[in-house]
């Protein structure tokens, strides 16, 4: 395992079961793909040790299945912690901007700068599990995006087509996905989807038997929210946004 220094570190994000850093390092760190002096670095807030391992677990199987996932995922010590690094996806946020729908129901949403920056430093269990915090937001990333919002999504159909078969290759190999699990990949200029990133593996199933249909509805989830939070109103067709609502709202087998 390898072990770090910092130079600089900031929260940029917090749920039920991380923190998450943006950390620039005083050496690079080294990984098979690279070297980084910028890394975003995960804290387990809570468990029994093993969740550091579970989430490597995960991460090399869907990576072994040539599933979209970060660049590297390796646990080290930062600073005398343990948790695990990963490439900063945000890193070129000037023209490319990842956000987690998932992470747009953690903290309550202001409009106050310095608010949600307070919310970013001091989480608190009562306010995660307050209901006046459902509709929240808590990441800078998704912060931004949600003051920007898209117009509209240009290649809706191939971000369609992509969750389509992402859901059909972790079906096939037997993974159970969730809406938690995905990033999408925001070009904000260009009012587009660039990619679809699973990067959050708490919730993800391994070895169970799950049809392509509950993997898609789970993903088509995570789009609708994607477009509740971060697209302005009518961005989308209604009759397009009906038909993925239909998908996600019918019952299956």
């Amino acid at each position: 395992m390898q072990k770090l220094t910092s130079v600089y570190c900031e929260q940029i994000g917090q749920g039920g079961n991380w923190k998450v850093e943006d950390v620039y390092l005083n050496s690079p760190f080294s990984s098979c793909i690279s070297a980084y002096n910028n890394i975003v670095f995960k804290i387990p807030l809570t468990g029994d040790g093993t969740k550091i391992a579970k989430s490597l677990e995960k991460y090399a199987f869907l990576k072994s299945i040539n599933a979209p996932v970060p660049l590297f995922f390796e646990e080290v010590e930062l600073d005398g912690i343990h948790g695990i690094a990963t490439n900063n996806l945000n890193a070129n946020k000037k023209e490319i901007l990842y956000v987690s729908p998932n992470t747009a129901r953690k903290m309550a949403l202001t409009k106050d700068e310095k608010n949600i920056h307070t919310l970013l430093n001091s989480l608190s269990s009562e306010a995660n599990q307050n209901e006046n915090y459902t509709n929240a937001i808590f990441g800078k990333a998704e912060y931004e995006l949600s003051n920007n919002k898209l117009q509209t999504i240009k290649n809706l159909t191939w971000v369609k087509h992509k969750l389509f078969d992402l859901a059909s290759n972790c079906a096939r190999n037997e993974i159970c996905l969730s809406e938690d699990s995905v990033f999408f990949s925001v070009d904000i200029k260009n009012s587009k989807i660039d990619d679809v990133i699973i990067a959050d593996f708490d919730c993800i199933l391994l070895k169970q038997q799950v049809n392509i249909e509950n993997n898609l509805k789970n993903l088509f989830r995570a789009l609708l929210e994607f477009i509740q939070w971060f697209c302005e109103k009518n961005a989308i067709p209604e009759k397009e946004k009906s038909q993925i609502e239909t998908l996600v709202n019918t019952k299956t087998i």
